[in-house]
């Protein structure tokens, strides 16, 4: 018992008037620019001098994970690999206390914490803090020595520093613009293709072979795939109120009858966010164009999640607007999105298994906003 009680004791060190990291070489009598607080991935610049800093501050060696924790008077608590790290999920399935919990698990991480049972090493209101981390062979490093921190901020910015790290080759897409071509081919960072899927729909991206998109998406959702993430579709009561035709929709795709599929499915995906509106407003949403339906899916989206959500609604709108409900002029549309669907301008050609997935993983994002 005492074992378990000591087995994140820290140790202990003076650190005294630490004031943060120059970020410029400064002589005797100079001006120099101090960063006392900030958020670095590995792949950030000067990630490797502070992380040399750090280490050689605290006297650390061999670490994948460090918590220092420094009071007003200069005390350090120093936690070295052994101390809990809590992240607060929203899950995408149900999860049963002390079962295993996978990345292909998590919808979105809200906040950091240290606190497990009763092992609780959270910092206080006005500590300096620093955090370092590893996952994969990705670091991440969280400080503040600003003597003002409040811990439930600092929880939340840990949580966007982590996400970085553990999903760095989605946000390093975000952050360069890559998804545009994704778009254009109907394809959006959907929840349910982050941690599992999303790796390899970036390295078709990066490595420009979109023409195996099609064979890919069959492979990566099975119709046991799709039964199983539509599972929990109905307990929502705007999803409850067109039961019956999503319902006819799915076996349709299950079936291989696209055109079917998609002709009943993707008038859905404003029927469900008119409902939910109507359900809490009692005024359903703007329906005069496309980007005003795609408007007003966002609205409902972030009044559930935050901007830097991994639901991502200020990228999902411009999805919608840019794709799902694009405006076509064209009485011969090679495409087979909302408009097109259901003007019948869409070619027949165009209702594809793929371009039925797309639809089907816009309502299961929409499932995550209400």
């Amino acid at each position: 018992m005492s074992l378990q009680k000591n087995w994140c004791k820290p140790r202990l060190k003076k650190i005294s008037d630490l004031a943060g990291f120059a970020v410029e070489t400064a002589s005797a009598g100079e001006t120099v620019k101090v960063q006392v607080a900030g958020s670095l991935t590995s792949f950030d610049p000067t990630f490797h001098k502070i992380c040399r800093s750090i280490l050689s501050l605290t006297q650390s060696q061999n670490v994948d994970s460090l918590l220092v924790r420094i009071d007003k008077k200069g005390t350090a608590k120093i936690f070295e690999n052994n101390f809990p790290i809590v992240a607060k999920t929203l899950a995408k399935r149900k999860i049963k206390k002390g079962g295993i919990v996978l990345d292909r698990d998590i919808a979105d991480i809200g906040q950091i914490s240290f606190h497990l049972d009763d092992q609780n090493v959270n910092p206080k209101n006005g500590e300096k803090v620093i955090w370092l981390f590893r996952f994969g062979y990705i670091f991440g490093i969280y400080f503040d020595f600003t003597g003002d921190l409040i811990f439930e901020d600092a929880s939340r910015e840990m949580a966007r520093l982590y996400k970085r790290v553990l999903y760095y080759d989605l946000y390093d897409a975000l952050e360069e613009g890559k998804l545009d071509s994704l778009i254009a081919r109907g394809w959006f960072p959907f929840i349910n293709l982050i941690g599992q899927g999303h790796d390899q729909l970036l390295a078709l991206l990066k490595e420009s072979k979109l023409d195996r998109l099609e064979a890919w998406s069959e492979e990566a959702f099975p119709n046991e795939r799709i039964q199983k993430l539509s599972e929990g579709w109905f307990d929502n009561a705007s999803f409850q109120k067109k039961k019956k035709t999503i319902e006819e929709g799915l076996a349709n795709f299950y079936e291989g009858k696209f055109i079917a599929a998609i002709s009943t499915l993707t008038p859905m995906v404003e029927g469900i966010a008119n409902e939910n509106a109507l359900q809490k407003t009692g005024k359903g949403i703007r329906t005069s164009s496309g980007a005003r339906i795609a408007e007003g899916i966002a609205k409902i989206a972030k009044e559930k999640v935050a901007y830097d959500s991994l639901i991502f609604p200020d990228l999902f709108q411009k999805y919608l607007t840019d794709y799902y409900f694009q405006q076509t002029k064209s009485d011969n549309s090679k495409i087979a999105s909302r408009n097109p669907v259901s003007h019948g301008k869409a070619k027949d050609e165009s209702f594809t298994r793929e371009r039925t997935l797309q639809v089907i993983l816009t309502l299961d994002q929409i499932r995550f906003y209400l």
